[in-house]
Parts: structure tokens; sequence; C-alpha cells
């Protein structure tokens, strides 16, 4: 900060006032690939609006749109796997978790807990499906 502005942020009494601007920075993206939609894989459009839905984990992307989602290597941006259907991550619960896909998806990705935490919505029976993962490994 230049002594003017100093002076002037001092005078005010808010130190947090910015009275500069920097220079605008341009970001250039690392990996650029065609994500979760028409055109990728098997993926077929489901629905609308689109829910796209993305989250970044240590090594791995997984993107959700509507009824599936796909996982990409984090670094190259290359398909690991997928698309799959969203229920795929109660596979073998045996509940209607497991059997019913209809959509409103949300991936994170705990960066603490180093784990994915995945949700879906079931509405014909006005039920949140929940699921989180065990290892940082979204396959």
């Amino acid at each position: 900060m230049n002594a003017a502005a100093a002076r002037s942020q001092a005078a005010s009494g808010d130190v947090a006032l910015q009275t500069a601007t920097l220079p605008t920075v341009l970001a250039a993206p690392a990996v650029n690939v065609l994500g979760v939609g028409n055109g990728f894989g098997s993926y077929k459009v489901q629905g609308a609006p689109s829910d796209a839905n993305l989250a970044v984990g240590d090594t791995q992307v997984v993107q959700w749109v509507n009824l599936q989602y796909a996982v990409f290597d984090k670094r190259t941006g290359a398909v690991l796997a997928g698309p799959f259907d969203g229920n795929n991550f109660w596979k073998g619960f045996g509940n209607v978790c497991e059997t019913a896909n209809q959509g409103d998806p949300i991936i994170q990705f705990d960066k603490v807990a180093h784990r994915w935490v995945a949700s879906q919505g079931l509405f014909n029976v006005r039920l949140t499906c929940i699921a989180v993962s065990t290892t940082p490994d979204a396959l």
C-alpha cells in the first residue's frame, strides 16, 4: 500500500478501506475436458434443468448431472469411469436408494476427512439418499 492510501485509510477510520485496484489477472485453465452432457459417452439428457454438480477431490473430479455421473483424473482430465446412474452410489444396500434414480444430485468432497459425500432426492417417497465414502477414491 502506498503512503497516500495509508493516510486516507487512517483519516477515514476504516482500516479495511481499499483505495487502489490491482491489475487484472487472467487465469488459464490447466485442464479443459468434455464434461458429462450431450456427446459424452453413453450419456443421454434426462431432464431440464441440468442440475450439473461437480466436486474436486485429492486426485479425482466427479461430475454429476441429473441422473448420471462420471469420474475424471484431476491432473489429465481423462475419464476414469462412467457415466454411471446416480443410484450406483447405493449399490448393494438393497433399499429404495439402490433402486430409484430421480436426480437433484449433490456431490461434495470433504477436504479435511478426504471423503466423498453424495446425496440424491427421491421425490415419490420423499426421501433423501446420502452416501459417504470410506476412502478418497470416488471409484
